[in-house]
């Protein structure tokens, strides 16, 4: 009996992401049990998109204290890639991705909630329309609400990290931060609460000395290890078995000066 065909979003809040998600999307798209694959912008403009407005809302918003806290790690960001990583210098770099797709769905969605993002019944019934089997989430916002009910396997996505030990962010910078031996990441379908859904996947790296480093390793493991989750659930109609994780009730942020030069001390010292 032939295979039911079957529908695939990917939720995105702007169509530059990651570089890494091509493959995904190549392997999707060239995949026979797919029907339809569909990209759903949540049509929410990232605030402060460039880097002189993102330091001018910092200090107006968090005081002076943060403003040079947030000048001193994109230094950091900024050294480590043109330094350190002259064999992965495409780690940060982004692609448009509209254009893999026969039908791009604009939401328009407003950011509507301080804690979460709560789809609209109007953008919910354009999900809900395209029967959707799978939803795989690109976007940054913390969605809450029928959207994680919208899809017939929910929505999965990646944490870039071990929340049994880094909850929050920067990916992959705290784990070198406290000098922690191992770094790792999650695939999880999305849940109530942050970085507090059901593991599919979790991995640990052992973590490199500099932050960019570690997080050119953690995402080249994380996004290749998705489209083999993407896989095992087109095949086999099911998700994986789930993992029990003991999450950490810490959730860290961006780092402050005093951890910044703590970094570089443990690092480059």
């Amino acid at each position: 009996m032939k295979s039911q065909l079957k529908n695939i979003g990917i939720l995105v809040n702007d169509y530059r992401i990651n570089y890494r998600v091509k493959d995904i999307i190549k392997f999707l798209l060239n995949n026979r049990d797919i029907s339809n694959l569909y990209v759903f912008n949540l049509g929410i403009e990232l605030k402060n998109k460039n880097k002189f407005s993102k330091f001018v809302s910092t200090y107006f918003k968090k005081g002076f204290y943060a403003f040079v806290s947030r000048i001193f790690f994109v230094f950091i960001i900024q050294f480590e890639k043109i330094f350190l990583l002259s064999e992965n210098k495409n780690h940060l770099n982004t692609i448009n991705i509209k254009d893999f797709f026969k039908e791009a769905i604009h939401l328009n969605q407003k950011n509507n909630n301080k804690f979460g993002l709560l789809l609209s019944k109007k953008n919910l019934e354009i999900l809900q329309k395209k029967k959707l089997y799978l939803i795989i989430n690109f976007s940054s916002q913390y969605l809450k609400g029928e959207i994680l009910n919208s899809s017939k396997h929910g929505i999965i996505s990646i944490h870039n990290g071990n929340p049994e030990y880094i909850r929050g962010g920067p990916s992959s910078f705290w784990e070198v931060c406290n000098s922690l031996k191992y770094s790792g990441y999650i695939i999880q379908k999305l849940g109530h609460g942050l970085d507090n859904g059901k593991i599919l996947a979790l991995k640990k790296l052992k973590t490199e000395k500099f932050f960019l480093r570690n997080q050119n390793k953690v995402y080249n493991k994380s996004y290749k290890h998705l489209k083999k989750v993407c896989e095992y659930i087109i095949i086999k109609n099911c998700l994986p078995r789930f993992i029990k994780v003991k999450a950490s009730n810490k959730i860290y942020k961006s780092p402050s000066i005093k951890n910044v030069f703590r970094y570089i001390f443990s690092s480059y010292l």
